[in-house]
């Protein structure tokens, strides 16, 4: 339970990545703006895994990692962020 409420608070650090222009947008986002937008998820789970690595043993990250690859995902699409 601990590792889950570690990990949550990282599921959008990819957004990070994001320029401010797209994430603070008031208006509707177009078509290639949203297409950058859904790549938070990947890379917040890259950025993740990079840091997983340079630490030894078990870690929250490992759980933190799935959650930012994941949270945007449906049940149809197994590889495609829903933002």
């Amino acid at each position: 339970m601990e590792d889950i409420y570690n990990s949550a608070i990282l599921h959008d650090i990819g957004k990070v990545g994001v320029p401010d222009a797209i994430l603070l947008k008031p208006g509707k986002l177009t078509k290639d703006e949203f297409e950058v937008i859904k790549t938070h998820t990947t890379l917040g789970g890259d950025a993740l895994r990079a840091v997983e690595t340079k630490i030894e043993g078990q870690s929250f990250l490992a759980l933190g990692k799935e959650i930012a690859y994941g949270h945007h995902k449906n049940g149809t699409a197994p590889a495609t962020p829903m933002v």
